[in-house]
């Protein structure tokens, strides 16, 4: 691991720093990079300022690969040629085959002569052709480090990338592509997730890479298949099946495809989360035909008029109880005649927490037509969207769980 290639993308641009587009470039290439098994080290953005891309320039050179992407238009404030060259020690030079196509490329239109900028490149540096823009990319050395220009707009930095650059690097590089294993992770936290993998990976050559998301993790294991299997295994005894499973898992795509082999419905019963698991269940196709629909009794009135949650079950235990998501949830069974019946309540803040039911407290009521009654207390972290987002995974875990009889 600590003999793996690094690399630094620099995104250039007035535009991006300013935050009028959202730069995904430094993410797409540092996804390319990492099947190569080049670690992607530093994403910098930086505005068109020469001083700053000056510095910047002089400080990735450590980097054994460096990417930019932008400035290399014909403006003046467009320096990504200048400093690439100076960064390498050689001059600009003049390519009359790359002026000659950006000549054909607008027949019977005049180009300005600062389009003629366009076609310099520094000395020594190999010309990536640009088949969908004006700009050509461009790669070489600059002692130790590759430098490769791409250009700034999606539609011709991707494919540069992917049909060019990648290539040049597999070629340039002593790459040792270790295989790669990938698994989903839900409901746990990446600190508790890193602690797990350093204590598993021990004695190992497995090394790891993660993306989170609100409510799941995003796992790779790189190393000798024997080494990665050895702790995936241990973390699968850490975790149980339904928290840690290979390849990228949806739990909503999950609970359909279980539900419709099956032949099953589900229905739902949402306070807090006011609709979004019956959002997840719907997004996948064929949910028509597992899903019965979902009752969003956010108000007391609603839970008491729409589900006969009894005012006596509210007013002594609260909205968010177990006692109101099990009577959510046998209602909503009866009412959907369905098989499964999943209800959640919970506080999601910013106010309405106590000292008994703080911001956070979400409970979970599942029912099923072969008598299952149960309910389940979590208390999830973040603000009022992270809570949200984090509860719909959790209630989704949860119907799975009851489809399948088993533990988490």
């Amino acid at each position: 691991m600590n003999n793996q290639i690094q690399a630094s993308f620099l995104g250039i641009g007035n535009e991006i720093t300013a935050g009028t587009i959202q730069d995904k470039h430094g993410q797409f290439v540092g996804k390319g990079l990492d099947g190569l098994g080049i670690r992607m080290e530093r994403i910098l953005l930086v505005p068109d300022d020469a001083e700053l891309l000056h510095r910047e320039f002089q400080h990735l050179l450590s980097s054994d690969i460096l990417i930019t992407s932008g400035g290399l238009g014909p403006t003046s404030d467009d320096l990504t040629r200048e400093f690439i060259a100076e960064a390498a020690g050689v001059e600009l030079e003049f390519y009359p085959e790359i002026w000659e196509k950006l000549l054909n490329r607008f027949p019977g239109r005049k180009i300005s002569d600062t389009n003629r900028k366009q076609a310099f490149i520094p000395a020594g540096f190999t010309i990536m052709p640009n088949a969908n823009g004006t700009a050509p990319g461009f790669w070489g050395w600059a002692g130790d480090t590759l430098i490769a220009a791409l250009p700034g707009p999606t539609g011709e930095l991707r494919p540069m990338f992917e049909d060019q650059l990648m290539q040049v690097l597999r070629r340039e590089f002593p790459l040792e592509i270790a295989e790669v294993s990938e698994f989903s992770l839900f409901q746990v936290s990446e600190s508790a997730l890193e602690e797990s993998l350093l204590d598993a990976s021990k004695k190992t050559d497995v090394y790891w890479s993660t993306r989170a998301h609100v409510g799941s993790i995003m796992l790779q294991l790189r190393g000798p298949e024997q080494e990665r299997e050895r702790v995936f295994r241990t973390l699968l005894s850490e975790y149980g099946p339904l928290r840690i499973r290979p390849g990228e898992v949806d739990p909503a795509q999950e609970i359909v495809k279980l539900l419709n082999e099956r032949g099953e419905r589900l229905v739902l019963a949402e306070s807090c989360t006011g609709g979004l698991v019956a959002a997840a269940i719907t997004e996948i196709p064929g949910s028509s035909e597992v899903f019965w629909g979902a009752v969003v009794s956010y108000d007391n009135d609603a839970k008491n008029k729409l589900l006969g949650v009894g005012e006596d079950i509210l007013g002594k235990y609260g909205a968010v109880s177990a006692e109101t998501v099990e009577a959510m949830a046998c209602r909503a069974l009866e009412l959907g005649d369905s098989d499964y019946a999943a209800a959640v309540s919970g506080i999601a803040g910013p106010s309405g927490g106590s000292e008994e039911k703080p911001v956070g407290t979400v409970w979970i009521g599942l029912a099923s037509r072969k008598g299952a009654r149960f309910s389940d207390h979590i208390m999830m972290p973040g603000n009022r969207t992270g809570i949200r987002r984090r509860t719909v995974v959790a209630v989704l875990l949860r119907i799975e769980q009851l489809i399948l009889g088993v533990d988490a």
